[in-house]
Parts: C-alpha cells; sequence; structure tokens
C-alpha cells in the first residue's frame, strides 16, 4: 500500500524483523540442539518457502514432532490461532504420516519472558534518569497491539493475556505508575483502548516524561520504530511531552532463554 511504502521508506526502506527473527531462530537452534525453521506470516520465508526446505532436506513424513513457537506473546484468535489454523491444515495436506503437532499456546508471564522485558526497562530508565528533569515523574506506558473489541466479547482472551503481561512486569516498577494502552487500530469499529494517542492528550502539559513499552512485539519493526519513535514521539512533543522508547527484546539472552523454556 502507498501509506506503508512511505512509512517503510522512512525507516530506511525495509522492517528489521525478518533478519532479527533469523537471529532468534539461530540462537534458539544453538541452545535447545533441534532444528528451528522460520515461517514469517506476511513475507518471506514464508510457508511455502517452509514447505521447499522440508522437501530438500527430504523430511516430509519424517517428522516425529513438531513444535509451533508463535512470535506473539499473548494469545489471540487474530494472530495466534489463525497461524495454528493455517499450519494444522499444511501438515494435513502435506504428510501422509502426521507428525505429532505441539502448539505453545502462549508465554504470556512466562518467567524469563517477564525478566527479559523487566531488564530492558531497567536499562533504558537508569540512561534517563541520568538526563532527566529530577522535578519530573516518569511514567512507564505499556503498549501493546489493539484488536477490534468485538473479538473479546465473543470470547478473545488476548486482552485478559496482556493485562497479565502488564501486571507481572509493572510489579518491578512499584515506584513508577504504570498504565496500559493499544496502538495500530485500522478499519471501522470499536477497538481495545484507551489508545496511547489518547493517554497522551490527558497527559498533556504535565511535568512528566513517558516510557513506551511494546509489550506485545517481541522484535522492532515498523510499528515501534516508526509509529512509536516517529510518530507517537513527534504527537508527544507536539503536547510539550518528551517520549522515549524501550527497545524491543530482539535477541536479547532472556528472551531466548524464555523461547527455549
Amino acid at each position: 500500500m502507498p501509506e506503508s511504502k512511505k512509512l517503510y521508506k522512512e525507516i530506511g526502506g525495509k522492517s528489521p524483523i525478518v533478519e532479527l527473527t533469523k537471529i532468534q531462530a539461530r540462537l534458539l537452534e544453538k541452545k535447545i540442539q533441534k532444528p528451528v525453521f522460520l515461517i514469517m506470516k506476511h513475507s518471506h520465508p514464508n510457508l511455502e518457502d517452509f514447505r521447499e526446505k522440508l522437501r530438500a532436506k527430504k523430511l516430509v513424513n519424517k517428522l516425529k514432532q513438531v513444535t509451533i513457537l508463535p512470535l506473539y506473546p499473548q494469545y489471540s484468535t487474530t494472530t495466534t490461532k489463525s497461524s495454528f489454523d493455517e499450519l494444522a491444515l499444511f501438515f494435513e495436506e502435506e504428510f501422509d504420516l502426521q507428525p505429532k503437532l505441539v502448539f505453545i499456546k502462549s508465554y504470556c508471564t512466562e518467567e524469563k519472558f517477564i525478566e527479559a522485558w523487566t531488564q530492558r526497562i531497567r536499562n533504558k530508565i537508569e540512561s534517563i534518569e541520568k538526563r532527566k528533569n529530577k522535578e519530573k515523574e516518569l511514567l512507564i506506558l505499556f503498549s501493546a497491539h489493539g484488536i477490534p473489541e468485538r473479538y473479546v466479547k465473543q470470547g478473545d482472551i488476548y486482552l485478559e493475556e496482556i493485562q497479565a503481561s502488564f501486571r507481572a512486569i509493572s510489579a518491578n516498577f512499584p515506584k513508577y505508575k504504570s498504565q496500559l494502552a493499544f496502538q495500530s487500530k485500522f478499519g471501522p469499529g470499536k477497538w481495545l483502548g484507551p489508545s496511547v494517542e489518547e493517554v497522551i492528550l490527558k497527559l498533556k502539559n504535565q511535568s512528566l516524561e513517558i516510557l513506551v513499552v511494546p509489550i506485545s512485539f517481541v522484535s522492532e519493526h515498523v510499528e515501534t520504530i516508526h509509529e512509536i519513535g516517529i510518530g507517537f514521539r513527534a504527537f508527544a512533543k507536539k503536547n510539550n511531552l518528551k517520549l522515549h522508547l524501550t527497545p524491543g527484546l530482539n535477541h536479547s539472552d532472556l528472551f531466548i532463554q524464555s523461547l527455549a523454556n
């Protein structure tokens, strides 16, 4: 889409998410001593690339068990379930001898996942505190990808899982006020809220700085680098607030250990 092309152009012409995920896969493979394959939902390497790799390695009908690990830490029918359904159908159609499929539903409060975010936030706070005005408070704003409210009303547990991650991580920062908000709304209908923009408007002109934590994303990509790092930062500045961004988990040792666990 033209708008997407413009955003990618402004962050260097492409997203870093594929390369970061490849690194995650290599490090995980090394840690668990099992072959790790990478499938992206909307880009290469995709499901078709995975099929070709299986055929090239002559692994079709030779796999006894496949563990399917989503890089969505919090479960949603819109992301995790749709991916699981697609992969289950793939193995059903591609394999005569069906391997056992083990689906990792979520890891929203897994110990090392929480520890990984805690370390990222702590490091960023230390850096901010060295430079910020001592009279200003620091608010930790956890930002998650939104979904339409109707899915939650229909039984999607995404909001519960996001809230569980939020509580577990923010509990490690009792000195700071924390809040949960949502981003990336598109299309009609009511989405989970409040949005990050709504929070910023409510805080307008207050004597504080904001540290955004992209709680539902595990790698840097357009929604962290551009939407938060450029868009929300400019919006905050317009409302006399300074906004900081916590680096993504990417391939931190603690996050790779979380995936291994």
